[in-house]
């Protein structure tokens, strides 16, 4: 956009950063909001609202749908969840609850609070294929082309469209009602960079240009009756996931991905100032719109909106961990990245593909409160402060939804995902975000929220006003606020799994939170095995692993492990924990293994990238162990420790929560005893930390 528009809703006083040298003007906020939105009511899908919608990654618990969202005081319009795990895994999120009813039970949360249920259908990167060890681009590109497996995501789809649509299949009845199903985060991506540059193609494209007919992908040729009418191309993909959605689910809405990079240039990260938005937007919307955003023939319907991700963790994040400082786009709008830049492609991507647009996954940090001051779980971004702050330019540039959450465990959280209460440490100013002057985050918050109450605050202000309404001539729809206390759902309907993508959580057969009355270690401070391991500290020379009333992820007790890797070659201890030969417990096919980790940077020299190098492990009876088997935890990474640290999700000083459907590699084994191992080829030092609530289920 040419020019920058008036921030209308957030109060000066409570919401408006300080900006020192450089001061962005701001207004209070109004009771009604003028405008002149972009939209006619054609435009806006059925059951979606009038004005422009906000919503949050929330998991089915009390940290989410089930207890913060309503006892936040703000009437969310949307909430979303992941649908992964891979279609052919025996792990996905059709496992997660008996009957594949997981996402049936999660919209009826939802709808208990009249949150609209978006679930971002991840599917394809964790499904198992011919390049199991490829990048996630190519990868990608060869499931799409693996005529077995794609026979699979077709079952698995229309598996999830008979859930969410209102008919009855299995002697399940369907949700029936308004919900999103977001297609595949990247993969649009990665196909239109395919054909646009087939040097990234693999080998799948039969030609060259900006034409999703261009590459490859087993459609009829993958054997599924439903989708035999359509061509062995990308488009003829998007054709039927149309078509099984038309067939089971027409109540449901089908979102496509629009990458900022999906072009071959990012316009949320590239600082070139002769990058043309504009034209990078007509191309990526002409791919979506020959994908399905427009008619096609051989399909009654069409994509009913585009979704798009501005960040996957925020700024601070990006900046200060992963040393990328281009992550962070100017609120000033002088240098690039910035925020109109990226308005402008998105608004060409609007008007070319002729479909509304919801911002997914948008960073929850912020540069207001103290608590942001860019340690784990506690990082600043600016994406929420200038999205409230800028209402008008996002409807101009056709956004009808903002979506908050993160995609990477240590970003901000609206919640207290860090259990460290209400935090304000000395306020910082800083220059990131802003092309001039500096950023103070000098406000003390009240509240346990990671993000120190800014989204909370944000969101009641926000609808107080009634919300921004995306057409003139109808008024702004306000859903009325929850009560305070949480509903509790139908006895009749099991509590779905809760974290955000996992398997349940079943009746354990073994659970201890070594707490008093828990089942107790049966061996403290025992190797079983090791290797060039010695003790951490203070004399001691073994690898340790016992309980202690330190750091706890609940109660007051877990177990600590510890350690000091000598040696560059291979390294390795397992410690025995528990004995459970007597216990007689037979792995089944649906059996998982669930348990917490923290692993510790810095208390007595412990080295973070060493501490994460750690798993439970089990020898079973017929002398094979766990680590080998093959089993992966919910994000596709193998239950082993080597390969648990290398994996890149681990959050040192933080409890990260690690589930795995273990039966899908060894059912039929008898646990013997299981252990706390450390394994890692490469760095020395010592490691540390923590295990707690183990549970065996299932």
């Amino acid at each position: 956009m040419a020019k920058r528009l008036t921030r209308a809703l957030l109060s000066t006083a409570l919401l408006a950063t300080a900006i020192v040298a450089s001061p962005v003007t701001s207004h209070a906020p109004h009771a009604a909001h003028a405008a002149s939105p972009s939209f006619a009511t054609r435009d806006i899908p059925n059951g979606l609202p009038a004005h422009l919608g906000i919503g949050l990654a929330a998991e089915p618990s009390a940290d989410g749908i089930y207890g913060w969202m309503p006892n936040s005081g703000v009437p969310w319009d949307y909430a979303y969840q992941y649908l992964a795990g891979g279609v052919n895994t025996g792990g996905g999120w059709e496992t997660w609850n008996a009957g594949a009813q997981f996402p049936l039970y999660y919209a009826q949360g939802a709808a208990l609070h009249n949150y609209i249920p978006v679930f971002s259908y991840y599917e394809m990167f964790q499904s198992n294929g011919s390049c199991g060890s490829c990048g996630e681009s190519q990868r990608d590109l060869s499931n799409l082309n693996n005529a077995a497996t794609m026979a699979s995501y077709y079952q698995n789809f229309a598996l999830l469209m008979k859930r969410l649509g209102s008919g009855t299949y299995d002697g399940v009845t369907g949700f029936g009602k308004t919900a999103i199903v977001h297609v595949e985060p990247d993969l649009s991506g990665y196909a239109e960079q395919a054909v646009l540059d087939n040097m990234t193609c693999s080998g799948y494209c039969t030609g060259q240009g900006n034409d999703p007919a261009l590459l490859k992908a087993a459609v009829k040729g993958s054997g599924y009756g439903d989708v035999t009418a359509y061509p062995d191309t990308y488009q003829g993909f998007n054709q039927a996931l149309l078509h099984l959605r038309d067939l089971y689910a027409p109540n449901v809405l089908l979102a496509f991905h629009i990458s900022t990079w999906a072009t071959t240039k990012d316009v949320g990260s590239d600082t070139s100032t002769t990058l043309d938005a504009n034209a990078l937007g007509q191309e990526a919307g002409s791919f979506a719109a020959q994908s399905g955003a427009t008619a096609m023939p051989g399909v009654a319907s069409t994509y009913d909106l585009l979704f798009n991700d501005v960040a996957n963790r925020d700024a601070g994040d990006s900046k200060y961990v992963y040393n990328d400082p281009n992550a962070w786009w100017d609120k000033l709008n002088v240098t690039f990245p910035n925020f109109h830049r990226w308005e402008s492609y998105i608004g060409a991507v609007h008007a070319t593909a002729d479909r509304p647009v919801i911002v997914w996954q948008i960073p929850l940090g912020n540069q207001y409160f103290d608590t942001e001051n860019n340690t784990n779980g506690h990082y600043q971004d600016n994406r929420a402060e200038y999205f409230f702050g800028h209402m008008a330019e996002l409807v101009q540039a056709g956004v009808i939804g903002l979506i908050f959450g993160t995609g990477i465990r240590g970003s901000t959280v609206y919640n207290d995902g860090m259990n460290d209460g209400v935090t304000n440490p000395t306020s910082v100013c800083t220059s990131d975000g802003v092309s001039s002057g500096q950023v103070c985050n000098s406000h003390t918050s009240s509240v346990s929220d990671d993000d120190g109450g800014y989204l909370r605050i944000a969101g009641q202000q926000y609808y107080a006003g009634g919300g921004y309404p995306l057409m003139p001539s109808v008024p702004a729809t306000v859903t009325p606020v929850p009560p305070t206390s949480t509903p509790v759902p139908p006895t009749s309907t099991p509590v779905p799994p809760t974290s955000t993508p996992m398997p349940p959580i079943d009746t354990p057969v073994f659970a201890t939170g070594f707490e008093s009355g828990d089942p107790q270690p049966t061996w403290n401070d025992t190797v079983d095995f090791a290797s060039n391991i010695g003790g951490v500290c203070c004399g001691l020379t073994h690898p340790e692993s016992s309980t202690r009333q330190e750091i706890a992820h609940t109660g007051a007790t877990a177990l600590m492990y510890s350690g000091n890797d000598s040696s560059t070659m291979q390294s390795y201890a397992y410690n025995k924990v528990f004995n459970l030969r007597d216990k007689n417990i037979v792995i089944k096919p649906t059996t998982t293994l669930s348990y917490w980790v923290y692993p510790q940077d810095g208390f007595v020299g412990a080295i973070g990238r060493n501490s994460v190098h750690v798993a439970i492990d089990m020898i079973f009876v017929d002398g094979s162990d766990l680590r080998d088997a093959g089993a992966i935890d919910q994000y596709g990474v193998r239950l082993h420790p080597q390969y648990q640290g290398d994996g890149g999700h681990l959050t040192v000083n933080a409890w990260n929560h690690i589930v795995s459907t273990i039966g899908a590699k060894i059912a039929g084994k008898t646990i013997d005893h299981i252990l706390v191992g450390y394994d890692q080829p490469v760095n020395t030092g010592p490691y540390r930390g923590y295990i707690d609530d183990i549970q065996i289920s299932g």
